[in-house]
């Protein structure tokens, strides 16, 4: 049974790969892959993710070192998971072990924002048990109680994130990364959900606060059903003050990716500094808060990994052309999807962001590629 797993898994390999022979291969600048937490529990599962890279000409590694607020390496800021049974083992450290010699760079992956998506709350030592108050809060969530709060905010499609708008979130995050950045060599530094949920987000009572104390109103009038409150307002001023809230918001995220930025700049460190991002930049900038063609613009970012990962080949067109437009290419390597859709048809859209002018591509993910469930999709979809 192992033999057939390993020839399906050699099928799929030369299959997927057939795309990028010759004068296309070359056209490849680096070839990365998004590696979920899940397969750096052991030492076991790392070694098999870095053969895999080695030995299909992955450049770059996207390793999930922070979860929902917890640790896949040694921190004293932040607890270890519990999905690490061996409490010496240290998976960060094995990975750019693992590594030394060959021509893979290793980028410490980490979601910022997402902190928790259990429908059960976590325990009293979790960030958002001990600071409620520094969750982002969507326009329907007025209860004053902090536990009703956090009650209410689980059950949200993707569940609660901290606020970029509480000055104490921004430097508690900082420090994680600050930590990442001092204690381990790695060649780079990729952000994940450094965005809000939705563009319903942020009511926080702090940030509301601090929007107020700068333009005398409070945000959340603008979510009333009734504009009773609004009567007095000039429509002038009024859409000044939805304009400067767009901005406040948009501001707390970008204040934290250049803190972040200035830090490595000054560290003697050198380290690439990336975000996973939402493919449409305008709908990143307006709904989601996450201005990432001004990080590149800015060089708050050494590059922007958008997640392309749609299955359909039209819309795929459409982002990649949007994408371009925006950023004429640079600082962009493209994010494909491989759970979604058959490995041709990933291996076609490869093909097309290759010649749209896009020469580094990163897929998600390590799990899926290597599913069994995955190849034999695969293999029947070539063969036929």
């Amino acid at each position: 049974m192992n033999l057939v797993v390993h020839f399906r898994k050699a099928v799929l390999l030369t299959a997927f790969f057939f795309l990028f022979t010759g004068e296309l291969w070359s056209q490849i600048d680096r070839l990365g892959l998004w590696v979920i937490r899940d397969q750096l529990t052991s030492a076991e599962k790392i070694d098999s993710v870095v053969e895999f890279a080695q030995k299909n000409g992955f450049t770059d590694l996207f390793v999930q070192v922070r979860g929902r607020d917890d640790a896949f390496y040694n921190s004293r800021k932040i607890r270890k998971s519990r999905l690490i049974t061996q409490s010496d083992f240290d998976p960060l450290k094995y990975v750019l072990d693992q590594v030394k010699g060959k021509k893979i760079k290793v980028h410490a992956w980490v979601n910022v924002y997402l902190v928790w998506t259990s429908r059960k709350l976590p325990d009293k030592s979790h960030v958002i048990m001990k600071s409620p108050e520094w969750c982002a809060v969507d326009k329907d969530c007025n209860v004053a109680d902090a536990v009703k709060r956090l009650d209410y905010l689980r059950k949200k499609r993707e569940g609660i994130y901290l606020s970029p708008l509480v000055p104490e979130v921004t430097e508690y995050l900082f420090l994680v990364m600050k930590e990442l950045i001092d204690n381990y060599s790695i060649d780079g530094l990729h952000f994940d959900y450094i965005r809000y949920a939705n563009g319903n987000y942020d009511y926080n009572a702090i940030g509301r606060f601090r929007f107020k104390r700068m333009y005398g109103f409070d945000p959340l009038l603008f979510t009333l059903s009734s504009k009773d409150f609004l009567k007095g307002l000039d429509e002038d001023i009024l859409d000044t003050l939805k304009v400067r809230w767009n901005e406040f918001l948009r501001e707390g995220v970008t204040n934290f990716v250049f803190r972040v930025r200035r830090y490595v700049n000054t560290s003697g460190k050198e380290v690439l500094l990336s975000a996973a991002v939402k493919p449409d930049p305008f709908e990143a900038k307006n709904y989601y808060y996450q201005d990432w063609v001004k990080w590149l613009k800015l060089g708050y970012l050494d590059f922007v990994v958008p997640m392309n990962y749609v299955a359909d080949m039209v819309k795929f067109k459409k982002n990649l052309s949007t994408i371009f437009q925006s950023t004429e290419g640079r600082g962009v390597w493209m994010g494909i999807g491989v759970y979604n859709q058959s490995g041709i048809d990933a291996g076609l859209k490869t093909r097309l962001a290759i010649e749209e002018g896009f020469s580094n591509i990163v897929y998600f993910s390590y799990k899926y590629l290597v599913d069994k469930r995955y190849i034999l999709s695969f293999v029947r979809e070539f063969k036929n």
